[in-house]
């Protein structure tokens, strides 16, 4: 019996060193496999195995960084795990094959996660974390999963926005985001996409660069506290950035933003505009409590059945008297910023926390490369390491994006919607021309 891991187009060190691992062998073994292939991309170094393993347990290992006929290893194995790409997931499903899939929190897209879950819900697939994956194989549970549903010839992403959209109260450019995006990386199987993100400088001309979204408050590690299991939602995207760069002087100048980005492959450009918000470490001289309240920006994610036939007696009132407006409905919650600014900064890879310690960009590069490690655990005087965790961590600025405007040009569609805030609680819409 074989088992088949995969990490698509990038790298997944804490799941390949998952399967490396004693504890993994040891369990496959009792499950009755013996054959392993692992598909590692980038994370050469974590396809570490002990030497002994293989034979003591009776389990060959095969492994490679790429391969351009994945589908051979798809259609032989008995079972796959995967990131949560939904290229990776959708072949496996279509191969009618069990599939453990464990969702790469270091990457910058939630929505895939999010996608994983929906699935696990259905019975589709099992959804485990690295360290859990040897007792989810362990558990067996695996072999009773539900078959994919063949017959419904939609794409998957527009079943479950069906399933979702009963319940998710979400501004409708947010649900048009997400969708958009998660067909966009289907094709590509790569990380969230990067967006042009346009401010003005400090002589007043524009500047643009490109950067690469958190996600949205409330959505995937965001979680707006430490209580929250994943029940809030918002509309606010967030960036991040070094303190000491030219884009953080610009923004606290003039708050102003669009953020714009072109998926090719759908022919789909969106673009928000909006102000940016910055948050510091506390031990940031510039840092100051954050200017957004964002209680107005997060609601519940789903709803009771009588909460939304409130909304939608709301929606029907509001479109009465004149126009096609989306209603939201808003929730008491204690956001606790600086925790979800941790988050953020947790969830990044070790190489590019280190970055946060560097100095400032742009500036002329020091002769001394003890200013610039590439990762900071691997610095082995304790002192030290503490000094530039520190600088790293006083260094990164969370960005919140209050988005007023989303214009959506859909050219397969040749559609171009124009979503503006009206209000806390809702937005307006106009069909123009493209």
């Amino acid at each position: 019996m074989l088992v088949y891991v995969t990490v698509g187009s990038t790298g997944f060190d804490a799941l390949v060193s998952a399967v490396c691992s004693e504890e993994f062998f040891r369990t496959l073994a009792d499950r009755g496999f013996h054959r392993l292939i692992v598909q590692y991309g980038s994370s050469s170094e974590a396809f570490d195995l002990p030497k002994t393993v293989s034979g003591q347990y009776g389990v060959s290992v095969e492994g490679f960084s790429y391969t351009r006929m994945p589908q051979q290893y798809v259609e032989q194995a008995d079972l796959i795990i995967c990131h949560a790409g939904t290229g990776s997931i959708l072949e496996a499903l279509h191969a009618g094959k069990p599939a453990i899939v464990v969702p790469n929190h270091e990457l910058m897209d939630s929505h895939q996660s999010e996608i994983s879950l929906e699935l696990a819900a259905a019975e589709y697939l099992l959804v485990s974390e690295p360290d859990q994956l040897a007792r989810v194989v362990d558990s067996g549970k695996y072999m009773g999963l539900v078959p994919y549903a063949h017959a419904d010839p939609r794409p998957i992403g527009e079943i479950l926005d069906e399933e979702s959209s009963r319940t998710n109260r979400d501004p409708e450019w947010k649900k048009a985001f997400v969708k958009y995006m998660n067909a966009e990386l289907a094709l590509t199987n790569e990380r969230f996409p990067v967006m042009g993100l346009a401010t003005v400088d400090l002589e007043g001309r524009p500047a643009v660069r490109m950067v690469s979204p958190r996600g949205f408050v409330g959505d995937g590690f965001l979680k707006v506290n430490s209580s929250d299991h994943g029940q809030w939602s918002s509309d606010v995207l967030t960036f991040c950035t070094h303190a000491k760069s030219n884009k953080v002087q610009e923004l606290v100048n003039t708050n102003d933003i669009q953020a714009i980005c072109w998926l090719p492959n759908i022919k789909v450009q969106i673009r928000c505009s909006g102000h940016a918000h910055l948050l510091f470490h506390p031990d940031n001289p510039n840092y100051t409590t954050l200017s957004l309240d964002m209680r107005h920006r997060v609601w519940p994610r789903d709803g009771t059945p009588e909460e939304e036939r409130e909304a939608r007696e709301e929606q029907k009132e509001i479109q009465r008297f004149g126009g096609s407006v989306e209603p939201l409905v808003n929730g008491a919650v204690e956001i606790d910023v600086g925790y979800i600014r941790e988050q953020a900064y947790l969830h990044h890879s070790p190489v590019l926390q280190a970055w946060y310690s560097w100095p400032a960009p742009g500036k002329i590069r020091s002769a001394d490369a003890s200013l610039y490690p590439m990762e900071i655990p691997k610095i082995k005087d304790k002192e030290e390491s503490e000094k530039y965790e520190a600088n790293a961590r006083r260094n990164y600025v969370l960005i919140f994006i209050d988005v007023n405007q989303v214009d959506i040009v859909d050219l397969n569609e040749s559609t171009r919607r124009i979503h503006t805030r009206r209000s806390d609680t809702s937005w307006s819409v106009a069909n123009v021309n493209p």
